[in-house]
C-alpha cells in the first residue's frame, strides 16, 4: 500500500516519491524504499534531506544508477 501524498517546506510526497525542491530523493519500488543519493551534487538543503531519506531507505543508488 502507497504513502499519502504531503508536503512540507520543500520536501514533498506522492506516497510513492519524495522530492526535495522538484528533485526525486526516494521512491518505494515493489515496497521497497530506495534512496537517490545526489549529495556532492545539489545544495546544502537538498544534501540534508537525501541524508535523512538515505538513514531510512531499504537500499541506496547514487544518482545516474539504475
Amino acid at each position: 500500500m502507497l504513502g499519502q501524498a504531503s508536503k512540507s517546506g520543500n520536501v514533498s510526497t506522492d506516497g510513492q516519491t519524495i522530492w526535495s525542491w522538484r528533485l526525486a530523493i526516494g521512491e518505494t519500488r515493489r515496497g521497497v524504499k530506495v534512496a537517490i543519493d545526489h549529495r556532492g551534487q545539489v545544495t546544502g538543503s537538498t544534501s540534508r534531506h537525501c541524508g535523512v531519506v538515505i538513514d531510512v531507505a531499504d537500499v541506496v543508488v547514487q544518482w545516474g544508477e539504475p
